[in-house]
């Protein structure tokens, strides 16, 4: 049995290795035709290991049921898969590649990415290539493991005390007559706030785009085809004044993202509805976005994500849909 510091040298090199050989094939080696890398992978699972649940290919990725079963929604609207009864339990609904997602999986194998990666391999020696022959069916069995064995719970480390704490201590010290508890997490509430503000504002910078432009693009692509909405309910949405609203709405139909249209039976109704141009920019921004907050929670279980989900939840309810009897 290796000793823990020979272990956790090597998960330090495979994280950052892997991370980065990840990353930058989803760059430079986009897939062909309209697949994306979550579905490519779930097709290759199905063609491989043969049917399986949702929440099993979810555990084998080692994703979020729901991401799972939206990568599965948009799989089979396309015909590349199909769901049905399992044969051997009935109450369980089970996915199975079609002939054409097999097709599409054959289609991967010759695609640009095969090509590009002969030429980056081209650049290593010999020797360098059969260590990485070598490698392979280690990395096989590691990925393997991956998906067959259930990740251990990690033990959390214990966190310092903050700012906060040493506030909230003194009020203690200094006023012990009243309950000073919440600073403790109304503080938090709000500092964590304005962290996550600024990091998806600056992402979102990076990505050539701002906030209220987004949230009206994402309400157009979540509302379904024919992805239209009126002005006053994106207004209502963007929780900015309609001005604000009307100007991002310029903004956006100077860049084709979006086109306006005056309802015909009520010419005070504006109606505006996501090109193709600004759905394909929708997609690709929240996908990069949706990636880069996971990695901000990268520090929380799945079990303490989905805790911290219930209990916001809860407190948002608290001031979006009070109690008349409170």
């Amino acid at each position: 049995m290796a000793s823990e510091a020979a272990v956790g040298e090597v998960v330090n090199v495979l994280r950052g290795s892997f991370g980065l050989l990840v990353r930058r094939m989803r760059q430079t080696m986009p897939l062909a035709g309209d697949i994306s890398w979550a579905e490519a992978s779930a097709l290759a699972w199905l063609d491989e290991e043969g049917p399986a649940t949702s929440a099993e290919l979810a555990r084998l990725e080692q994703i979020r049921p729901q991401s799972m079963g939206t990568t599965l929604s948009g799989l089979e609207s396309r015909g590349l898969v199909e769901r049905g009864a399992d044969p051997a339990d009935g109450r369980r609904v089970v996915f199975s590649i079609t002939a054409a997602g097999r097709r599409k999986c054959q289609d991967r194998g010759g695609d640009a990415r095969t090509g590009q990666l002969e030429v980056l391999l081209a650049e290593f020696t010999p020797s360098e290539l059969e260590q990485l022959t070598a490698a392979a069916p280690l990395i096989a069995r590691l990925a393997s493991m991956a998906g067959s064995r259930p990740v251990p719970s990690r033990q959390v480390p214990p966190v310092a005390d903050d700012g906060i704490d040493q506030v909230e201590q003194a009020w203690r010290r200094e006023r012990p007559d009243i309950d000073v508890s919440s600073v403790g997490i109304v503080s938090r509430i709000w500092r964590v706030s304005r962290y996550l503000e600024r990091a998806r504002k600056e992402r979102l910078a990076e990505l050539g785009t701002d906030r209220v432009a987004l949230d009206v693009l994402a309400m157009l692509r979540r509302s379904g085809p024919p992805y239209r909405r009126t002005a006053g309910e994106l207004t209502h949405a963007s929780l900015i004044t309609p001005g604000g609203v009307t100007q991002r709405l310029e903004k956006l139909e100077r860049a084709g993202l979006v086109t306006r249209h005056t309802h015909p039976g009520d010419r005070r109704r504006v109606e505006v509805e996501l090109t193709p141009v600004g759905m394909q920019l929708v997609d690709s921004v929240l996908a990069d976005l949706m990636e880069h907050e996971s990695r901000l929670l990268d520090e929380l279980t799945t079990a303490e994500r989905d805790d911290l989900r219930r209990t916001l939840k809860r407190l948002l309810a608290r001031f979006e849909q009070p109690d008349p009897a409170n």
